[in-house]
């Protein structure tokens, strides 16, 4: 075989070796996606079964606190919101708009970074709490209190909803449509940066800087692919 040959014979090689890379590399690609996102999808879970945790200690021992009456719930929300605060999704925001909210000056001091304040609020946003008796009746959620809470020495349930947003690329669509397989998509709440202004801009957000976002609607109108995530916990009132 003559060199000429043997070169062209490498030249045929190394084309072929570039087609079946190209062939190999998006589904491998897909399928590393694949992977994180559930890894993902994984630790959130892990996650929000801890603020389920922390919600039902907050509501046991403030539940017939006569200091503080009624705001067990307010307790119990707010220690889920804070445990989800790693999973929620962080968007730019100056420290300079944001309003004197006791909240957020509580969470800024404990932590100390405006970035996390942000996530703060996404995790307010996105996470939803729910108490129940032993008997699965509803005593109080995240908009009202339905009942008197039971009275020490009962269980209560608390189950955590967090509305987890996928960070994948390409993966995240996946995930959310086949979830909401079958679903008009007009009749699902489509969490988006627009919302979140609705539900706590007025109180989070000085005025000028929440009416300049208001404005540039399009910039922030972001669609976010979620799947809502349950975590419950059981535990005794105390006394």
């Amino acid at each position: 075989m003559t060199s000429l040959q043997m070169n062209d014979n490498r030249c045929g090689e190394c084309g072929q070796a570039m087609v079946e890379f190209i062939i190999v590399f998006f589904p491998l690609f897909l399928f590393i996606l694949l992977v994180l996102q559930t890894a993902l999808l994984l630790n959130a879970r892990y996650i929000v079964n801890y603020a389920a945790f922390s919600a039902a200690r907050s509501a046991i021992v403030y539940m017939h606190d006569e200091r503080e009456k009624d705001v067990y719930m307010d307790k119990a929300d707010r220690a889920a919101d804070l445990a989800c605060m790693p999973i929620a999704p962080k968007f730019k925001v100056p420290d300079s708009a944001l309003s004197d909210s006791g909240v957020l000056a509580g969470v800024e001091k404990i932590i100390g970074s405006g970035g996390v304040v942000t996530k703060f609020l996404m995790s307010m946003f996105l996470t939803e709490v729910s108490i129940y008796d032993a008997n699965g009746e509803l005593i109080a959620d995240s908009s009202q209190y339905h009942r008197a809470p039971p009275a020490p020495g009962e269980d209560i349930q608390v189950m955590v909803t967090h509305h987890y947003v996928l960070s994948i690329p390409l993966i995240n669509k996946l995930f959310f449509y086949a979830y909401w397989y079958g679903v008009e998509m007009e009749d699902i709440l489509r969490k988006d940066f627009m919302e979140l202004l609705e539900l706590v801009g007025g109180d989070i957000f000085v005025e000028s800087y929440l009416q300049e976002m208001m404005e540039q609607n399009a910039q922030f109108d972001l669609p976010l692919y979620w799947l809502p995530i349950k975590g419950t916990c059981t535990l005794t009132v105390e006394g």
